[in-house]
């Protein structure tokens, strides 16, 4: 009987393993102190978080030890994202003055400013080859400025309201919007054109990521929920539900099975792709998490509330995906 008992226990214990995986190794390493935080982004070499302040300040931080490195007070209202180019060695910051700043990233210099915007600029990305920066913001239209003339490229209008988010696939051909009128769209960078609208959202669409695969996007809403879409074809594929408020981002694993959310509710959800199951819930975040991110090679996640940057290591081990460029 005692043999019995054992082998059940086992048994209940490698399904839990199987459940929740490596997820349970999430652990916080770093809390930095920050005021009036409002959007982050990691370096893809892991070196420094940059976060841009509610004030219009850029402030960058090592990653590992938590020491200031730069702060940049040239902007001068709130700093509503932080992007880096591919190769790192760059990064623009958004402003609602309607500026889009780019900045050395090993030392803050201020390289260029673009600042032909019509409104506030909520987001701001480069394409994958560095030519363009793309930004969408209060007039709803995605923009696309030459990066070396700083002269608009392109300007695609389809949206009725504000664009909060943006993302392009790493091939550089496809842009991603997400806008507060509950509204995604697909579009052709080189040909300038719609290729789909996503309808699935009923509140404001908060934020928008690429798979590392380029296979999917992954959107997170004001309805609580996040959607999982097929680019090839713009189709809903699963909703993800669990958070119990807003949820303000999301960030895809390097090898494309896992997502990561946060959420006005102060946790940050682990979500299993192929299940749609969050199979960790963190709540160590005292107040709203406004954003949280993998590092590019997954051995880190990033989040902050608007007063605290949290470094953790995420227990897994990506680096084949990484390596496969996956």
């Amino acid at each position: 009987m005692k043999r019995f008992y054992l082998y059940s226990f086992l048994i209940l214990f490698l399904i839990f393993i199987n459940k929740t995986g490596t997820a349970q190794n999430i652990k916080e390493i770093r809390t930095i102190a920050s005021e009036n935080i409002k959007s982050m982004n990691i370096s893809p070499d892991n070196s420094i978080v940059i976060v841009g302040k509610s004030n219009g300040n850029v402030r960058a931080y090592n990653l590992l030890n938590g020491e200031s490195v730069f702060v940049n007070e040239r902007q001068q209202k709130e700093i509503s994202s932080v992007n880096f180019n591919k190769a790192g060695n760059y990064f623009l910051a958004s402003s609602f003055d309607r500026s889009i700043i780019v900045y050395k990233t090993a030392t803050g210099t201020l390289l260029k400013n673009i600042s032909g915007s019509p409104s506030s600029v909520w987001t701001a990305i480069f394409s994958p080859d560095g030519k363009y920066i793309i930004s969408g913001g209060d007039e709803g239209n995605v923009k696309v400025w030459d990066i070396t003339t700083s002269k608009l490229f392109r300007d695609l209008s389809g949206h009725t309201d504000r664009i909060y988010a943006l993302n392009i696939t790493p091939d550089g051909k496809y842009i991603v919007s997400a806008s507060q009128d509950h509204l995604l769209k697909i579009w052709d960078l080189s040909k300038g054109m719609l290729l789909y609208t996503l309808k699935g959202h009923t509140n404001e669409v908060r934020d928008v990521t690429i798979s590392p695969n380029g296979k999917m996007a992954a959107s997170s809403a004001k309805d609580n929920n996040i959607i999982l879409w097929n680019l090839a074809d713009g189709s809903l594929m699963k909703t993800l539900k669990g958070h119990q408020w807003h949820v303000l981002s999301v960030s895809f694993s390097p090898d494309s099975k896992y997502l990561i959310s946060s959420s006005w509710d102060k946790t940050i959800r682990l979500w299993d792709i192929a299940t749609g199951e969050a199979i960790q819930t963190i709540t160590d975040h005292e107040s709203p998490v406004l954003g949280v991110k993998f590092s590019r090679d997954g051995k880190y996640i990033v989040s902050i509330d608007e007063n605290n940057i949290k470094i953790w290591e995420s227990g897994f081990d990506f680096a084949d995906a990484v390596e496969k460029g996956n």
